[in-house]
């Protein structure tokens, strides 16, 4: 259990993360509410059933750079789980702003890696709360971590001599060129949204949510589809690229009503 959660608590600075799994875990046993593991569902397998609510949160995947030579960069998720052991001076491009690119930083620092972190933002990590980022920040300088701002990666191309980043300065021209022996971008999460898709035409709000409803803690009464079987939603990363605390909360909103 715990999907994202699980993957980000290996850091060892988030290893706390664990407690929300841990926790929501233990109240599912509580509440007497089945979970299935390694059970692969499609959508027709849901059309073949009766449900009156179906809820998509699949999640979402490592969203890659849009720019030529992305399939020459690694993502975090790979790094931070330690299915890419990268060696030599890697770039960590940061596009995100949240813990991860710092949590991927330390990863290959502790495998042996010389690093350097370049994000297009004018401050590093802007969505890392203050007392967790002198922690990284300290890290940063003890490993003597290269930190590079209002840099946009633009493209990498593969040389001779490694990996060739070109960096640019949004809305100017200046261009530069850098060789690492590895890159790494962390730019959040595409929706996995490809069962959700496939369920629309059978729900009866063909995944419409009333937004007025959401906030007012109130039943979902949106038809669009007399025909439909079921309501569908979907919460989490499965809609757009969001945080934990965002997740819970789609998930509250909704969850509470029915």
């Amino acid at each position: 259990m715990g999907g994202q959660l699980l993957l980000a608590s290996l850091a060892p600075r988030r290893r706390d993360l664990r407690g929300i799994i841990d926790w929501r875990t233990d109240e599912l046993a509580r509440l007497g509410v089945p979970i299935s593991l390694n059970t692969y569902i499609d959508s027709q397998t849901l059309l073949d059933q009766s449900w009156d609510v179906v809820i998509v949160a699949t999640g979402g995947t490592p969203a890659p750079p849009r720019i030529p030579g992305a399939g020459l960069v690694h993502d975090t998720w790979d790094v931070l789980a330690g299915a890419r052991r990268l060696r030599g001076h890697v770039m960590v491009y940061d596009d995100h702003g949240g813990n991860q690119a710092l949590d991927t930083v330390e990863a290959l620092v502790r495998g042996g890696a010389t690093v350097e972190i370049v994000t297009p933002e004018r401050t590093l990590s802007p969505d890392v709360g203050s007392l967790t980022a002198s922690g990284h920040v300290n890290s940063l300088a003890e490993n003597r971590v290269a930190v590079t701002v209002l840099r946009r990666l633009q493209g990498v191309t593969k040389t001779p001599g490694g990996l060739e980043v070109e960096l640019g300065v949004d809305g100017f021209e200046f261009r530069e060129h850098r060789t690492f022996n590895a890159v790494v971008a962390e730019m959040g999460t595409d929706p996995v949204r490809e069962l959700y898709d496939e369920l629309l035409d059978a729900s009866t709000n063909l995944g419409a949510v009333d937004w007025a409803e959401l906030l007012a803690r109130k039943p979902q009464t949106v038809v669009r589809d007399e025909d439909g079987s079921f309501q569908l939603f979907r919460i989490g990363d499965a809609v757009a690229s969001r945080n934990v605390h965002a997740a819970m909360l789609d998930a509250a909103r909704l969850c509470r009503t029915i």
